[in-house]
C-alpha cells in the first residue's frame, strides 16, 4: 500500500511540473500574463472615440493601450506609462475604455480605463496617468458617458456582479443599482424621446439571463423585457433620431484576428428613435427595441457571421457634444467614406500568440 502511494505522488509531481514551469515564466514577464486565445474570442475589449482617434485595449496587463485613426491606420502605441492591473483569469483579461467630452465638469477627449475594481485616468495625448477611483464591487465590465444630462452628465459604470455606479467629475460614487449578474452593455435613452416612463433612463442588460432594465437617475430599477430575455447580449445601444449626419458616425467593429470594420450610418436609418441589441450566437446577431406606446417590441433585425472583439456605436453627441469640444476637423477630412473600411491590426501582443488570417468583412444585412 505504501509503494502505491509513493507511485501516485511522483506522478501527480511530475504532472504539476511543466504548471509550475509555466507560472514560473509568467511571474517573469508579467506584462504578457494572459489567458490562451481561443478560435472565437467571445469577450469584450476596449475601445473608445477620442476626438481625433480610436484607443483599443488589449486584454492583458501593463502597457495596453493603441491608438488609430478612424479608418484603422497610423496604429501605434498609446500612453505608452500607463500600467493596467486588475486583469485576470477570471474576467478575461478585460479593461473597458471610456471618452469625456467635457461635460459635467469632465476634460474633454480624456480617456478612462478599466482595471479590475479601479479606474485609470488618462489624458488625450497619452502622457499622464492617474487613478479616477478605486474599490469598486466587481471588476469593471462597461463604462460610458451620460450624454443627455439626466445623469449630471457623469460617468456611468457597470461591473461584472451587476453593481451600477453614477461618478461625478469629483470622483463621488453614488450606487444606483445591485442586479446580481453579470452586465452586457448599457447606453442612455437619448432626451426629447417618448418612452413613456422610461424616457431618458439608463438601461442595461445582461447576457447571462438575458434580461433588460431601465433604470433611472435615482436608482429605481424596472425591468423591461419580461415575456423575451436576450441570452448571450453583449452591447446596448440607442439610435438617436438625427444620427447620420456626420460620416464619422458610425458602428466601428474590431473582429478577429484584429480587422477594423464600419457599418455606416445609412444602414441603421429605419432604427432611428429605436435601440438595438448586439447579441453573440455564432457571430452577432442584432435585436431591434422599438416601442409602441406602452412597451419595447424585440424582433431580430440583422445577423453577421464575423467574430468580434470589440465594437463602439459613434453618435453625433460624441461627436459634438456642444460645449466646444469638437472633433478635429482636420482630422476628419483625412477620413474615408467607404462602407468597406477594413484595416488588419497586428498588435505586438498578438504575435506569438496566433498566425490566423483575417477574412473580409461579411457586409450587414438589417431588414427594413
Amino acid at each position: 500500500m505504501g509503494r502505491k502511494l509513493l507511485w501516485f505522488f511522483a506522478l501527480v509531481a511530475i504532472c504539476l511540473a511543466p504548471r509550475a514551469q509555466t507560472v514560473a515564466r509568467s511571474q517573469e514577464r508579467p506584462k504578457l500574463k494572459r489567458r490562451t486565445v481561443s478560435p472565437r474570442a467571445w469577450f469584450r475589449r476596449g475601445l473608445a472615440f477620442g476626438g481625433d482617434k480610436l484607443v483599443f485595449a488589449h486584454d492583458t496587463n501593463g502597457d495596453i493601450l493603441e491608438s488609430m485613426d478612424l479608418s484603422g491606420d497610423d496604429v501605434r502605441k498609446f500612453a505608452p506609462t500607463i500600467d493596467a492591473y486588475g486583469g485576470t483569469s477570471s474576467n478575461f483579461f478585460e479593461h473597458p475604455v471610456a471618452s469625456s467630452v467635457g461635460l459635467g465638469g469632465f476634460p474633454c477627449r480624456d480617456f478612462y480605463v478599466g482595471a479590475g475594481k479601479d479606474i485609470l485616468h488618462v489624458t488625450n495625448d497619452g502622457r499622464t496617468v492617474d487613478t479616477f477611483v478605486t474599490g469598486l464591487d466587481g471588476d469593471v465590465r462597461v463604462m460610458l458617458f451620460d450624454l443627455s444630462g439626466g445623469f449630471g452628465n457623469d460617468m456611468l459604470v457597470g461591473t461584472r456582479n451587476g453593481y451600477v455606479y453614477r461618478i461625478s467629475s469629483l470622483r463621488a460614487i453614488f450606487r444606483m443599482s445591485s442586479l446580481g449578474e453579470l452586465i452586457g452593455g448599457m447606453d442612455v435613452a437619448p432626451t426629447k424621446q417618448d418612452y413613456g416612463k422610461l424616457g431618458d433612463q439608463l438601461f442595461v442588460v445582461s447576457g447571462i439571463s438575458g434580461h433588460l432594465w431601465a433604470i433611472s437617475p435615482s436608482g429605481e430599477t424596472t425591468a423591461v423585457n419580461v415575456s423575451r430575455h436576450i441570452y448571450g447580449a453583449e452591447g446596448l445601444y440607442f439610435v438617436p433620431p438625427d444620427f447620420g449626419g456626420r460620416q464619422e458616425e458610425g458602428f466601428y467593429r474590431v473582429l478577429w484576428p484584429f480587422g477594423l470594420t464600419k457599418i455606416e450610418a445609412s444602414d441603421f436609418a429605419t432604427l432611428r428613435g429605436d435601440a438595438f441589441i448586439t447579441k453573440l450566437d455564432e457571430g452577432e446577431t442584432f435585436e431591434r427595441l422599438r416601442w409602441n406606446g406602452a412597451s419595447f417590441d424585440i424582433s431580430t433585425v440583422g445577423q453577421l457571421d464575423d467574430e468580434i472583439i470589440a465594437e463602439l456605436f459613434v453618435t453625433p453627441k460624441m461627436l459634438d457634444p456642444g460645449n466646444g469640444c469638437h472633433t478635429d476637423e482636420k482630422k476628419s477630412k483625412e477620413y474615408s467614406a467607404s462602407s468597406e473600411i477594413v484595416r488588419f491590426l497586428r498588435p505586438e501582443y498578438y504575435r506569438l500568440m496566433t498566425q490566423a488570417e483575417s477574412a473580409p468583412p461579411t457586409a450587414v444585412q438589417i431588414r427594413h
